[in-house]
């Protein structure tokens, strides 16, 4: 079976791919660090084809000098040359010069077993005379593509003939080059493997080396396209609101307190629905079987049980829809940075809130995107204190014990009372996380909290089907 990588910058559609092309469900969100590990399938086309072919979802990198866990994992699976056919660099049309840079690296390495795939071309900007001189420039088969809208048949065919021109008898390897503290971040027992495709190189080396690829990336770009279409005026604008020290904090607590407030009002017909129908249900079932200790445990005791549960499912659906709206629009990652002066408070810093917001899904996948957290003691610290975040699990839990405590009323004659408790007991675990996370880095993980960089993605508008395929994978495990 042949192997297809997906490489690429963090945010730049490779689970977006992997998903159009597989069938999978993976996680996908506008912001990085949600992809921390190998996803791997077979194309949904292998049914019609002789040769079969799986891909591989990697954690995105910025260059090939790791500076995370999650970097080396992709670095390790470029240069086990052994392992994969070809691989398909997926460049982001909206960080385009440095996505092209960390392409011809990728060449420089492996050769002739590189494809291009420029994701998120939603409005055309690269036509067919642009595609085919970046092909003539760098040597490699171009596809401008765009994941949210197009058809998976184009990007499939292209794979499937892109591995046909690929003989294994073409395949060339060269050494990888990183410095000594981006080896360090391989698995122990894998470094011995991994040293004979490795040349080491001091840290200056290693980021003159990533500047020359820089500087050959918009080369290319200058002799083709006559302005630069990576900078939106729309989203410097955005952002001048919502990364305002106030207003922007303002709108922060702004969007989750309705994002809250939403859960109740919103699903209230459908509660009403499930709850009449569940009633209605009961009673048909009731009227069939003989007065009795069977007629209560199935009517009173299995019905009516399982009704108390599922009346919740509409909540618990519109809560992680509208998240998941909030993911892909590119908002998540503008809270990262309003909340990184809090989070240097406890000794942390911005980065630490993606796996904050993940463990809000689940612990197990937050603990996991700690992993781009390159500081051993403040990754640690944050690990320790993710099971204390409000998960789905408890959701549920929430929902129930403040429908049945918590009066639906307005407090202060415009904040919807069931809204506010949820909001607070929502964020509680996260408050009482810190506080933690503060203790810790002033005894056992002790040390400086580093620098925050983020790289922030365009706003762009959310795809409304994938939020309802979501919402209904959430509501099918609840």
């Amino acid at each position: 079976m042949k192997t297809v990588l997906l490489v690429g910058f963090p945010n730049s559609g490779k689970s977006t791919i992997f998903n159009l092309l597989s069938g999978h469900t993976r996680k996908v969100a506008n912001y990085s660090g949600v992809t921390v590990d190998r996803g791997m399938a077979e194309l949904k086309s292998n049914s019609n084809y002789e040769r079969k072919i799986q891909i591989v979802d990697l954690p995105g990198i910025y260059n090939l000098g790791p500076s995370s866990i999650d970097e080396a994992i992709t670095i390790e699976s470029v240069i086990s040359n052994d392992d994969y056919s070809i691989i398909a660099a997926v460049l982001d049309v909206d960080r385009f010069e440095a996505s092209l840079s960390l392409a011809l690296a990728l060449k420089d390495i492996i050769g002739d077993q590189l494809v291009l795939l420029i994701n998120k071309d939603d409005q055309g900007k690269i036509g067919q005379d642009s595609r085919k001189k970046i092909e003539q420039l760098t040597g490699i088969n171009v596809l401008c593509f765009s994941a949210r809208f197009n058809d998976a048949r184009e990007l499939d065919r292209f794979i499937r003939d892109s591995l046909d021109e690929k003989s294994p008898k073409e395949k060339t390897f060269n050494k990888i080059k990183l410095s000594e503290e981006s080896f360090q971040y391989f698995k122990e027992e894998r470094r011995e493997h991994i040293q004979i495709n490795v040349d080491v190189i001091s840290s200056s080396e290693l980021l003159v080396n990533i500047k020359d690829y820089h500087i050959k990336a918009r080369t290319i770009l200058n002799s083709i396209f006559k302005k630069d279409f990576n900078s939106s005026t729309f989203t410097e604008r955005l952002d001048s609101i919502f990364l305002h020290p106030i207003l922007g904090s303002i709108i922060f607590t702004t969007i989750f307190y309705l994002l809250f407030l939403s859960i109740y009002e919103w699903s209230g017909p459908a509660m009403d629905f499930i709850d009449g129908g569940i009633g209605q249900f009961g009673e048909w079932i009731g009227a069939k079987l003989p007065i009795g200790l069977l007629n209560s445990l199935v009517v009173d005791g299995m019905i009516a049980g399982v009704g108390a549960v599922v009346i919740f499912l509409p909540q618990i659906m519109i809560l992680f829809f509208l998240l998941n709206l909030l993911e892909q629009s590119g908002y998540i990652s503008r809270a990262a940075v309003l909340t990184d002066k809090i989070m240097s408070v406890f000794g942390l810093n911005g980065k630490a809130f993606l796996p904050y917001l993940s463990g809000f899904a689940c612990s197990i996948p937050g603990i996991m995107a700690a992993r781009t957290i390159p500081d051993k003691k403040e990754r640690l610290a944050t690990i320790m204190t993710i099971p204390l975040i409000t998960c789905a699990a408890r959701l549920p839990v929430y929902i129930l014990l403040i429908g049945t405590f918590v009066p639906n009323k307005l407090v202060w004659g415009f904040i919807n009372a069931q809204a506010l408790s949820f909001f607070f007991l929502y964020f509680l675990g996260s408050i009482f996380a810190l506080i933690i996370a503060k203790i810790l880095r002033l005894s056992y993980f002790k040390g400086k909290s580093n620098n925050f960089f983020m790289d922030l993605p365009h706003y762009q508008r959310p795809s409304l089907s994938l939020a309802l395929k979501q919402s209904w994978l959430k509501g099918q495990i609840f």
